[in-house]
Formats: structure tokens, C-alpha cells, sequence
């Protein structure tokens, strides 16, 4: 976390902190965005997410970062999601896999990628991660 140390000699990124969640769903109108909160909780050995949707919300089982080149990684988790109880519906908990990529260098404050979701669901998407200030 320190930047002299992150510059010079880590070329994972930092991802800590509190990200803007924008994902569309296959099982709905194409057009229609949904936003959530991310949480990211890194240390050198760890990673975990945990999103805070309206409807759901869901807490990473395991992830890892890719890293490519210095301006190159992939960001991938699988994650155990949710509802909650008011909108709790016949579907209950599903399980799915989420993969990003970032251009720390270029572009270092978002992701892009997309999501499926297993077997119960059904579904797929794309996701933009927009790290907040």
C-alpha cells in the first residue's frame, strides 16, 4: 500500500477500497443497468470482495489477480450471492464468476468485464467497476 514500494517495485495493483458496480443481466431487458456498492479488502497474501446490491448481495468464495504485463491483469472471483429477505424469491443463493480487466497504468480507476451465473440462474452479463474517490 505504500506508493513509493507500489512504483518501483510491485507491479500488482492496489485495489483496495470502494468501487461502483454497474452489471446488466441476460435475464432482463438488455438496456436495463443495475448498480451496486464493491468492496475490496486486499493484503499481499488475500484478496476478498463483498457487493451490496439493492436486491442482493454476495461475498467472494476465491479470488485471484492475473497479471500479464506491467498495464495488463485480470481481476477474477467466484462469489456466493444472495437475496435479501424483502426480496427473498423461489431462487434463494447461486454461485458465479466474475472477470475483469484493468490497465492500471492507462486507466486505473476501472474494470470491465463480464459475470455468469450458475447453474440455478442462468445468466450472464457485462460488469464496469468505477472506483469511487
Amino acid at each position: 500500500k505504500w506508493w513509493i514500494i507500489q512504483k518501483f517495485c510491485i507491479t500488482t495493483p492496489n485495489l483496495n477500497g470502494e468501487w461502483t458496480m454497474l452489471t446488466r443481466s441476460s435475464l432482463t431487458d438488455p438496456n436495463e443497468e443495475y448498480e451496486a456498492i464493491l468492496i475490496i479488502k486486499q493484503t499481499w497474501t488475500r484478496i476478498f470482495l463483498f457487493m451490496d446490491g439493492e436486491k442482493t448481495s454476495s461475498s467472494s468464495v476465491m479470488a485471484g489477480i492475473e497479471v500479464k504485463t506491467d498495464d495488463l491483469f485480470y481481476l477474477k472471483w467466484e462469489y456466493l450471492s444472495d437475496y435479501k429477505p424483502e426480496f427473498y424469491k423461489d431462487e434463494g443463493m447461486h454461485y458465479g464468476m466474475t472477470k475483469v480487466m484493468m490497465k492500471p497504468i492507462s486507466n486505473p480507476k476501472s474494470m470491465k468485464g463480464n459475470y455468469y451465473a450458475d447453474q440455478t440462474r442462468h445468466s450472464f452479463g457485462p460488469v464496469t467497476l468505477i472506483k469511487k474517490a
